[in-house]
């Protein structure tokens, strides 16, 4: 089991105002720092402690002047500096899955549902936030509509901080209009998968040139890769049938 890194709370609260994701790891062995236990280094005279932030992308060429603004206002005001890290996308997976496994200092990572959020949350790899929302983050609580807090918590616990973004996906089941006018289908009917069957029955048997059914074979999920589910624990590849794969909306 990976622990989490505990940085202390002043700066926590910052860096969560980032809207990325406040991650930490450390080894099995070494537990919290001295800096994690209270009070940071800066506050005795010494070295700023160094906030990592970890996201999948091109490292940018402007990233050092970007990192001097922040740290100009960030070190006076909370004794801490931030460091920059881009990882290449085809790296990505196996450096998060290292930092993971091996408790390499990380103290901010971008996830997703589709990066394997809760398969991370489901090793340990998150700090619960919400004690560190209730007592820092009430601008973050207060500027976030509520559903992006409570579709992002896994039993009920955030760890991690939404972008405030899109609320809404346009993913789903798509119904021409024309057909359904002109077969009068009634599309308030359909609460289920098998509710779609006498719709597509329909189509199938007036509309010889109309395929009513597409089923993507672009990685084998089928219908499901044009839904936004969120996968948990298993890899969505490896459930052997829509059955093992849960279906849960964010």
């Amino acid at each position: 089991m990976v622990r989490t890194f505990k940085v202390w709370p002043r700066f926590a609260a910052a860096v969560m105002a980032l809207s990325l994701v406040l991650a930490g790891c450390s080894s099995d062995k070494g537990g919290t720092t001295p800096e994690a236990q209270g009070g940071g280094a800066a506050e005795s005279g010494g070295k700023p402690y160094e906030v990592t932030l970890y996201y999948p992308g091109t490292p940018q060429k402007d990233v050092a002047l970007v990192e001097a603004e922040i740290n100009k206002k960030m070190e006076p005001k909370i004794g801490a500096t931030l460091k920059i890290n881009a990882i290449d996308w085809g790296q990505w997976d196996n450096k998060l899955n290292l930092m993971i496994s091996s408790g390499e200092k990380s103290d901010i990572i971008f996830t997703a549902a589709w990066q394997n959020y809760t398969v991370n949350v489901a090793k340990g790899a998150f700090l619960p936030l919400n004690d560190l929302l209730d007592q820092y983050g009430q601008d973050i609580k207060k500027n976030l509509d509520p559903a992006f807090l409570e579709g992002s918590q896994v039993d009920g616990v955030n760890y991690g901080v939404p972008t405030n973004k899109e609320l809404a996906a346009t993913r789903g089941v798509l119904v021409r209009k024309d057909l359904a006018d002109k077969y009068k289908l009634d599309l308030t009917a359909v609460k289920t998968w098998a509710d779609l069957e006498p719709l597509l029955k329909t189509i199938k048997e007036n509309e010889p040139g109309i395929t009513p059914f597409y089923m993507s074979n672009t990685n084998g999920n089928g219908l499901l890769e044009n839904l936004d589910w969120d996968y948990l624990v298993m890899h969505p590849f490896q459930a052997s049938s829509p059955k093992q794969r849960v279906q849960r909306r964010y």
